[in-house]
This record gives C-alpha cells, sequence and structure tokens, in this order.
C-alpha cells in the first residue's frame, strides 16, 4: 500500500486534486492568478464556490500549520436560532471516538478548512459546498455533521450522518445562510467521524455596497507571487517581500484577514511570516495596505505556500497571493554533521532515513525522517541544532541527506528503514516486492568517519540500525542489526 505524500507526482495526491477539480466548480478565486504582474479582481459572474485544501501534515512537508495576522471570528457558543437543516442528529456511541487500528495511515481531511463568503441584504441566499475525504488506508465512519453554535440564518444541506467513507472516498455537502441584513455572521460546523472531529468556521460578510449604479466594487492585488530565490540554511538572513491590496472602486471596501492558505492540502510552512495593519481595515476609493512577508531558511529544499486575502468584495472573497522559496544546506564542511543514505534500486523502492536523539521513538515528532523533516531539538525555536532531512527519495537510489549545523551534546541513533519494497506507487516495482542494498556514508565536521554497509534489506518493514553517535566525542558504534519493524508509531498520521 503506498502513502499519501504532499509531494508533485504522487498518485493519491494526483487523484485528490483530480477529484477536487472534479467536484467543484471552480478550484481558485476569480481573478486568482499565478504570476507576479498585478491584477485587478472583480466580482465572478460565475458564481463558483473557492475549494481550498484542507488538514495537513502529509508525507514529504513535515511543517505545521502556523497561525498568521488575522482570523475568522470564533463562532458563538449560542446554538439558538440555528436552523440545522436536517443536519442535527446522528447517535454518537458514548466511547467515540475509539482508538483507530495500529496500522492505519493517513487522515480524514476537508475543503474547505473555512466557510468565508458575502452576503447582500435581507433575504440573500448563499450556499458553500464542503467536501470530507477519507484519506485513510481503511473505512471511516462519519457519526454527524451539525453547527455547534452560530447567529441566525445558518442551515446545512445534505448533512452526512451515519455515512461510511471508503479509502479515497468523498462526500458532499452544504452550509447555506440567507442574510438578515447583518454586517457579519458567524457559525461552527462540526464533524464527528470515528477518528475524532473537525471543526469549520464559517464567516458571512455583508457586500461592498456600489456607490453608483453600474460601478462595482474592486480590489486589486499586486504582484500576486513572491519568489525569495534560494537561501542558505543558518546562514544567510530572512528575506523580505512584500505585496499590496488596492481599492480599485469608487466606494470603500473593507479587508477582514491575510490567512495561512493550504495548497492540495499542504500547509503554508512557518517558514513564511508577514506583518500587516490591524484588522479589519477599511480602505477608501483609491487607498492601499502593504502586507510585508518575511521568509526564514528552515528544512532544506523547495517551500511553496499562499496567504489568502478576504475581502468584502462579491467574487473575491478569497483571492490568493503564492510563496516560493528553495533553501539549501550550508557547505559539508561547515556542518557538524553529514548523513548520506543509498541504495541500488532505482524505482519500485521506498527506503527512508531516520536519525534520532537518545530516548526518542521511530516514527515520532522527535525524529527526523520523512513526516518530521526538522524537528526542534535542543534549544526551542534555533535552528542552528536541528537536523534536517533534505529530500525524501520515494523511489530511489537516493541520496537522503540529514543534516545539522551545530549538533547538541548527547546520543544519537541512525536507522534505516524500508517503507515500501514496491515503491510509492509513483512508478516502478512489479508488484512482487523488490530488495535493495543500502549504504550510509557519517561525515563530521565535514570528514569522512564511516561507511556502513551495503545491508540487505529484502522486503517493506525491514529495518536496519546501522550505528549510535556519541557527540562531541564523535565516537561511532556500530549496530548492524537488521530485524522487521512489525509496527510503527507516527507522526501526523503518517
Amino acid at each position: 500500500m503506498s502513502r499519501p505524500r504532499p509531494t508533485v507526482g504522487v498518485p493519491r495526491l494526483v487523484l485528490l486534486a483530480t477529484l477536487v477539480l472534479a467536484l467543484a466548480p471552480a478550484f481558485v478565486v476569480s481573478g486568482c492568478g499565478g504570476d507576479d504582474s498585478e491584477a485587478t479582481v472583480g466580482p465572478d459572474r460565475t458564481g463558483a464556490a473557492d475549494v481550498r485544501g484542507g488538514g495537513g501534515g502529509g508525507r514529504g512537508d513535515g511543517v505545521d500549520a502556523g497561525g498568521a495576522g488575522g482570523a475568522d471570528a470564533a463562532a458563538t457558543e449560542d446554538a439558538a436560532g440555528i436552523d440545522d437543516g436536517g443536519g442535527g442528529g446522528g447517535h454518537v456511541p458514548e466511547d467515540w471516538p475509539p482508538d483507530p487500528p495500529d496500522d492505519r495511515t493517513g487522515e480524514v481531511l476537508v475543503e474547505p478548512e473555512s466557510v468565508y463568503r458575502t452576503a447582500a441584504g435581507p433575504g440573500d441566499f448563499v450556499e458553500e459546498t464542503v467536501s470530507i475525504a477519507n484519506l485513510t488506508s481503511t473505512e471511516v465512519l462519519v457519526h454527524a455533521t451539525t453547527f455547534t453554535g452560530g447567529d441566525p440564518g445558518f442551515a446545512l444541506r445534505d448533512p452526512p450522518v451515519g455515512v461510511r467513507l471508503a479509502p479515497d472516498e468523498t462526500v458532499e455537502f452544504g452550509v447555506q445562510y440567507t442574510s438578515d441584513g447583518a454586517e457579519e455572521a458567524h457559525a461552527e460546523v462540526l464533524i464527528e467521524h470515528e477518528l475524532g472531529a473537525i471543526r469549520i468556521p464559517v464567516t458571512i460578510a455583508q457586500k461592498a455596497a456600489e456607490p453608483v449604479e453600474g460601478a462595482e466594487p474592486c480590489v486589486t492585488i499586486a504582484p500576486r507571487s513572491l519568489d525569495f530565490g534560494t537561501v542558505t540554511r543558518g546562514v544567510d538572513p530572512p528575506v523580505n517581500r512584500s505585496f499590496s491590496v488596492e481599492n480599485c472602486g469608487e466606494g470603500p471596501i473593507r479587508i477582514f484577514g491575510f490567512e495561512r492558505a493550504r495548497v492540495l492540502f499542504i500547509p503554508t510552512p512557518d517558514a513564511f511570516q508577514w506583518t500587516h495593519e490591524a484588522l479589519p481595515l477599511d480602505l477608501a476609493p483609491g487607498a492601499s495596505t502593504t502586507v510585508d512577508v518575511e521568509f526564514t531558511p528552515g528544512r532544506a529544499g523547495l517551500q511553496q505556500g499562499a496567504i489568502e486575502v478576504r475581502t468584502n468584495v462579491s467574487g473575491s472573497e478569497r483571492v490568493r497571493v503564492d510563496l516560493r522559496a528553495r533553501t539549501e544546506p550550508p557547505p559539508i564542511s561547515e556542518l557538524d554533521v553529514h548523513l548520506v543514505l543509498r541504495w541500488d534500486v532505482s524505482g519500485g523502492s521506498d527506503v527512508d532515513f531516520h536519525f534520532l536523539a537518545e530516548g526518542a521513538e521511530l516514527f515520532s515528532c522527535d525524529d527526523c525522517y520523512f513526516a518530521s523533516m526538522s524537528p526542534d531539538w535542543g534549544v526551542a525555536g534555533d535552528l542552528i541544532d536541528d537536523p534536517f532531512l533534505d529530500i525524501d527519495d520515494l523511489e530511489g537510489p537516493g541520496p537522503e541527506n540529514i543534516n545539522v549545523d551545530e549538533l547538541a551534546d548527547g546520543r544519537y541513533r541512525i536507522v534505516v528503514h524500508y517503507y515500501s519494497d514496491t515503491g510509492s506507487g509513483g512508478g516502478g516495482g512489479d508488484g512482487f516486492g523488490t530488495a535493495a542494498n543500502a549504504t550510509v556514508e557519517v561525515y563530521l565536521g565535514g570528514t569522512l568517519a564511516a561507511t556502513y554497509g551495503p545491508t540487505r534489506l529484502s522486503s517493506t518493514d525491514q529495518t536496519w540500525d546501522v550505528a549510535t553517535l556519541d557527540w562531541p566525542s564523535g565516537t561511532l558504534t556500530e549496530d548492524g542489526r537488521v530485524y522487521d519493524l512489525g509496527s510503527r508509531g507516527s507522526c501526523g498520521g503518517f
């Protein structure tokens, strides 16, 4: 069985992207572009719903979604006046949620992860379609989908109650609102499934008024993408870029937020941070505001994300600014530790590298591996003592590299794990299993200190305890044990 990873070309995510595109009338907000040119965004005449990735933490990224300027107002706790549109109910067992099976991988995700729309005066009706996707390895029961609280005027269309989703299956429902003319309305949808619960904040904002007949409200975002170039981790300082938001219409508009977006379920890394004026922000005709974005190099490799600008301009409630940066590791000579994993099969073998501090468990979030590519070791928040995996090779033959600029004193384990002997499912592999011979090189202070292997890994879950490293003495003690792991832990569900 292959595992989901947020890496371009992985079949499961390609399937998911195809599914998203098939389910949604439009995948992006009207006027959203991917270039660096100025774009004027006006009303969306198609009425298409915006669909965004929810959930996150898939294989290959190893980052968590963080907060960044602006957030949807929290839903009220008073459920009075809520019409659940038949969405209430669904018996929830007393022992819910049960412990998931040990062999379950993946997550249950929603898109969009929050609902943001605009409405006009009293009686105006809007609806947003929400999808629930089972990206786990086994069937998942959705117990109930209900409102937990909110303002009057909200309803649910076809809420899933007692629905069983097969792996990779998706179900849809609608979040509806009939306006009473309020400037803003808030609610929260609660999806309860056997692995836990998902909460979706809902915000409805009053549309920007047309000051003159035929003069539609307008907002301009420029540039629409920010490229921070290539930055050396631990050496180069943070890089700064900015974009502007301008009122290009003839009446006032309001900016509600600059949100951290997800791209195909991958959260925007915390390496991107931004600052802006206090929200909500009202812009008069011709007025503008600037958002300053800073990129701090973290793990090596390409990092991408997006900022979602939320306005009360109809059809432009969510406008995305794309973010892109590449981090490269420092020269090997400047690293305390540089570990290299290679194996002899190209296509059809997925071998993984693990580097653990003493006491850490394999596949935990303190383990440096594909789902935790740069765990926070040593001094909290200081990158200089954190390990980082620069690439997660899905098909072979590597290399996969783990680097540490300044390793804290202690004892560390070097481990190799054969995740799948038929590959990630992205090509290669004959379906009957592929043996691989793995080799590990250890560089200390830029000098090759030891080479281990080649060691034969014959099938999925074979694990090789390579060696232990004592630091700062630099003492390496070979282990060499090869065994079947039997069960795996989890960081972020993978």
